[in-house]
């Protein structure tokens, strides 16, 4: 192993030192075309200029260390705080003289930030300082995962040991890539008992989470899927909020279901009936304008309703008529049902949306996105025509796979609702039945003759201060425990009286033989610090089950409210909403709403509600329809991927040609039309209205985009970012395609920088990197 130096030697590219030995007597160096800060001439550029009015009498200090090689070094000070920032509430590995965006989900799954060549890295883990982490931990035994779509590095840097997944940001990773990931991951685990992998999207908490959850769900690391994102929650993070996202659990959920019932992944081709929502939120208060709806499919926006006025006053009235009363009466809809009963069709008693009438007909297929907008009109002049403004209110992903239970193992029930915590504990613990030194579950940590993460004085973790792990939150030295009257994190945990539920599936994963083969000493495994995290987390009430709480809030019993006049609308409301016997009705709660889960205006009963109809099996006019729609869709997606993909080609950062990119193909398509046992006593579904094949002509394509208005109206839209047909070419409106979703993301989304996560210091952690980049440029441009 090379000689690592000093513990803050950094920025210097491994790849690259024997290049540079080679030319140091040279007075000048080229730099990498595009990139800012690739060599030590411009890195000292930048660090002079920092230098010059930030760095501190210690950081000049350091300057004249001769350990340190250049001002990469001065740089990389400099810049760690800000690092920090950014990174938010995501643990960051502090050892060892790095300070990077990683942790240690298991003995063998590490979950980082992307690692950054160009200016990024200045706010986000730099290359150097991952590779150089690797090698001194996992020389030889790691793969590096990267699921940051569209953004690469080369795979030479981790000796070509590098898995390629096409995800974009701002949505839950494709259900259609669960598999691939999980069977390579466990490929390479098996491989041999030392191998680790290391996970990493942006931020490397969204999207890096779902995908670690799916394997461990996989694997059956803990029984229950719910298990496991609550551990990868506290472990990643210190506020317990690491895959919150409504619909990056569902895929979670969804991706359990199939395994439990062994379901290859089919995206089942369906028809759109109507989208509706209840108790839309105050207008002038949480949104304003006209309420929008829009389904997209693959970036390709598939239906726009028209935009629906709902004055105060109607709104006023509304809330009237649901003071004190219910959403439900004796003849409503029981979504937990799998078949039809005429006694109980009401699926809304009062709801406004949009209905896809006739003789208009909008298929889909695989994973679909449903946005509910607030619209606005912007006032032009004589050279500017009126644009249209649209703020986003929330937005739901689902799979057509899970839209009918005959294909999805007998219907769909969201995780959350199906594992509620018991009575006193959490889904990780349970109540103490006897007194802690006898208690059943033992501790691993107890195992070992010293545990790192353990609450002890500081010499003892000096001890182990190389260890590759987290540092305790409630660590402190046993002087300052005496002095505090507030009790200790290990104090409080044993008052909660709870025991933990170690993961049942961690020794097949990584049996404790091979602890010494991974870390040399195994008391520095990460497993006994990550025993330590769960009870803190526990201890300090951070593990809470707000679903099932929010849940439990709304009035179960009591008066149905008035039901308005039944109606399907084209666009309008309140109306009646019943289910028609070949329908499928998906209600998604407030709760269960992506963005609008976390907005305090939003009224409690807040849901949206999607009806569906599968295609007929044995209608075979109605199946030539949907699919030659939806193969027109998939025409306009590999074409624009084609035009992305050469893009790319002559870009810097442009994608390896050794390393296979999974996902970027075509998507998966099914292969028969299964049967629906809602349409057994049904001849024919093409009766509903005559297909409009999506996007076969002009005048076809303004309708299948919008129920009541043209193409040319929806280009108005200054966030509209998804692909529409005009003639025979397709456009991108908005911004590049890694920033396709971002003004309609979830704004804290997926962490603190790529929009996954619910907190509100996450979403100012995500205006703060949006800022960050601003400031420095489009450094993507330049990754290499």
């Amino acid at each position: 192993m090379r000689d690592e130096g000093a513990a803050m030697r950094v920025h210097a590219d491994p790849v690259d030192i024997s290049d540079k030995r080679n030319s140091s007597s040279s007075s000048s160096s080229s730099s990498e075309p595009g990139s800012l800060l690739n060599d030590d001439a411009s890195c000292t550029t930048v660090g002079a200029a920092v230098t010059s009015s930030v760095v501190s009498p210690q950081v000049s200090e350091t300057i004249r260390n001769p350990s340190f090689q250049s001002l990469n070094d001065v740089v990389d000070l400099v810049f760690n705080p800000l690092r920090s920032v950014i990174s938010q509430n995501r643990r960051r590995y502090t050892e060892d003289g790095f300070n990077l965006d990683l942790t240690y989900i298991t003995d063998r799954i590490i979950a980082m930030g992307y690692p950054a060549r160009s200016i990024e890295r200045l706010y986000r883990n730099s290359m150097y300082h991952t590779v150089k982490f690797l090698e001194r931990n996992h020389a030889a035994h790691y793969k590096v995962f990267n699921l940051r779509g569209n953004y690469f590095y080369k795979v030479e840097k981790f000796h070509g040991r590098v898995g390629l997944y096409h995800m974009k940001d701002h949505q839950p990773p494709r259900l259609d890539l669960m598999d691939p990931f999980c069977k390579e991951v466990n490929e390479y685990l098996r491989a041999d008992s030392r191998n680790v992998v290391a996970v990493h999207c942006k931020a490397g908490k969204g999207r890096t989470g779902v995908m670690i959850c799916a394997y461990l769900v996989s694997i059956n690391f803990y029984n229950q899927p719910r298990q496991v994102m609550d551990y990868y929650s506290i472990v990643r993070t210190v506020n317990n909020k690491g895959v919150t996202i409504p619909s990056q659990r569902r895929y979670v959920y969804y991706y359990a279901q199939m395994l439990k019932y062994s379901l290859k992944y089919t995206p089942l081709r369906i028809e759109l009936v109507g989208v509706y929502v209840e108790r839309p939120p105050q207008p002038g208060v949480t949104f304003k304008g006209d309420l929008v709806m829009r389904v997209t499919q693959s970036d390709v926006e598939m239906f726009t309703g028209a935009p629906i006025t709902i004055t105060r006053q109607q709104w006023i009235d509304e809330e009237k008529l649901w003071s004190g009363k219910v959403p439900f009466g004796e003849d409503s809809y029981d979504p937990s049902t799998d078949y039809f009963d005429v006694n109980h069709t009401c699926v809304s008693r009062r709801a406004w949306g949009w209905t896809v009438t006739h003789p208009y007909r909008v298929y889909l297929e695989g994973d679909v996105r449903v946005d509910i907008f607030a619209e606005t009109t912007v006032a032009g002049s004589r050279l500017r025509k009126n644009k249209k403004k649209r703020e986003k209110i929330g937005h739901v992903w689902l799979n057509t796979m899970f839209t009918c239970p005959s294909s999805c193992g007998g219907g769909y029930r969201h995780g959350d609702e199906s594992w509620p915590y018991p009575k006193g504990a959490t889904s990780i613990t349970e109540r103490r039945t006897s007194p802690p030194s006898t208690s059943a579950i033992t501790s691993t940590a107890s195992k070992m003759p010293c545990s790192p993460f353990s609450l002890f004085s500081d010499s003892d973790r000096k001890l182990h201060s190389s260890d590759p792990h987290i540092l305790s939150a409630g660590a402190a030295c046993s002087d300052c425990q005496k002095k505090r009257k507030t009790p200790s994190t290990s104090e409080r945990w044993e008052a909660k009286n709870l025991d933990l539920l170690l993961p049942p599936g961690l020794e097949e994963h990584c049996p404790s033989s091979t602890l010494a083969d991974i870390y040399g000493d195994p008391s520095k495994a990460p497993r006994f610090g990550i025993e330590e995290l769960l009870r803190n987390a526990h201890a300090l009430d951070l593990v809470h089950d707000s679903y099932n709480q929010r849940r439990s809030a709304l009035p179960t019993h009591g008066e149905p409210v008035e039901a308005a006049v039944e109606e399907r609308p084209e666009a309008g409301g309140p109306r009646l909403i019943r289910r028609n016997r070949d329908e499928h009705v998906h209600i998604f709660p407030l709760i269960e709403v992506d963005r609008a889960f976390k907005s305090e205006s939003m009224p409690p009963g807040f849901k949206v509600i999607i009806i569906t109809r599968c295609i007929h099996s044995e209608d075979p006019v109605a199946q030539e329809k949907a699919e030659k729609a939806l193969a027109d869709a998939r025409r306009v997606v590999a074409k624009h991927e084609e035009e992305r993909r050469s893009k790319c080609k002559k870009a810097i950062n442009c994608p390896p040609t050794n390393v296979p990119i999974v996902g970027a193909g075509p998507l998966s398509t099914a292969s028969s039309w299964p049967n629906c046992p809602l349409q057994t006593d049904l001849t024919s579904s093409s009766s509903h209205g005559n297909s409009v094949a999506f996007p076969a002509k002009p005048e076809q394509w303004e309708h299948t985009a919008s129920s009541s208005g043209s193409a040319s109206e929806c280009a108005d839209y200054s966030d509209n970012r998804f692909l529409q047909l005009h003639g025979n070419d397709a456009d991108v409106f908005g911004n590049s395609d890694e920033d396709a979703f971002r003004s309609s993301g979830d704004g804290g989304q997926n962490g603190a920088n790529e929009g996954e996560n619910s907190s509100s210091s996450d979403s100012d952690s995500h205006d703060l990197t949006s800022a960050v980049e601003s400031l420095f440029g489009d450094s993507h441009l330049v990754l290499s």
